[in-house]
């Protein structure tokens, strides 16, 4: 993990995707940056530099997003299996660009698309939209199924209504597989937690009513998985702002999906990949996938190059 990966042979990997030496700008742009945040802002770098910020975050996520995620899905369906899981840091959209790589590039490359509820960040009260990440990642491409590792330090303790809100806050979001874990806290086993006990036993609340939650939530799950909504938004997610670690653009995203969500207005995330790979037929944007949409909101601040702002003007 680095806020700046490198590898043997990445300058001719970068030329060749982008048509210029990075390291005309590299000191440039690791000058500026320390661990943690930038001693100078981004922002007021020339224009150049910004560009190649931009482009050197472009290529060592697609790279990532390549080489490890499209390596692994590779090897599951030349053995008859999906590839599945969730990377670190996808738990804001601050967070979009994270160590582990950009998310929806990861999940471009991966059959069953994942997020992580490890703790309390799903609570009433407050807007937590993060799980959309994996159920709009599996609406746009057409995929099955969106799976969620939940309650993973939640503890024995945690009450069953609690994990009942925290299943269907994300079902609502698009994700219709689970995969639930209560950690066991105890110090003499490991110096932070450890693995839940096999047995019931260890919450008895579980024992006598965790079958009535699990058929709730696969009831809910076949339900929402059965019918599409009429009408379906798109925000888009200028990932160039997130390479450029924009704050405004994270305010910008957050605002358009809290209004969005709060009207009950049904919406996907999308990039730049899917963007480009959309057609419009019978007066619809329609995903790879064939899902339909009627809007795409951009975000104020956005920052799109040509082919994007080519394609968003065929749409109109």
């Amino acid at each position: 993990p680095s806020p700046f990966p490198w590898t043997y042979g990445f300058e001719q990997e970068f030329t060749a995707r982008k048509g210029y030496d990075i390291r005309d700008y590299l000191v440039q742009i690791l000058i500026k940056h320390r661990y943690g945040g930038y001693d100078i802002p981004i922002h007021s770098l020339d224009e150049k530099v910004k560009t190649a910020s931009v482009d050197y975050h472009d290529v060592w996520t697609s790279l990532m997003a390549e080489n490890f995620f499209g390596v692994i899905q590779d090897w599951c369906r030349e053995h008859g299996i999906l590839s599945v899981g969730h990377q670190g840091g996808d738990e804001t959209l601050k967070n979009l660009l994270s160590w582990c790589g950009t998310y929806f590039k990861n999940m471009y490359y991966t059959d069953i698309p994942g997020t992580d509820v490890i703790a309390n960040q799903v609570e009433p009260g407050k807007f937590v939209d993060f799980p959309r990440f994996a159920g709009s990642s599996a609406s746009v491409l057409g995929k099955q199924f969106a799976i969620s590792e939940s309650f993973g330090c939640f503890g024995h303790s945690a009450h069953l209504d609690s994990m009942r809100y925290v299943y269907e806050h994300q079902i609502v979001r698009g994700l219709n597989k689970f995969m639930p874990q209560l950690a066991n806290y105890n110090s003499r086993k490991s110096f932070y937690y450890c693995p839940p006990d096999i047995s019931p036993l260890a919450n008895p609340i579980i024992k006598h009513y965790g079958e009535l939650l699990n058929k709730r939530v696969e009831g809910l799950c076949s339900a929402m998985s059965s019918g599409t909504p009429l009408d379906r938004i798109c925000i888009y997610l200028p990932l160039r702002n997130f390479y450029l670690e924009d704050p405004d653009i994270t305010k910008a995203v957050e605002s358009l999906a809290q209004q969005l969500t709060y009207n009950q207005m049904e919406y996907d995330y999308v990039w730049e990949k899917d963007l480009l790979e959309m057609q419009v037929r019978d007066g619809r944007i329609t995903s790879r996938s064939g899902r339909k949409y009627t809007d795409i909101v951009i975000p104020p601040g956005s920052r799109m190059d040509a082919k994007v702002i080519r394609k968003l003007r065929s749409f109109a």
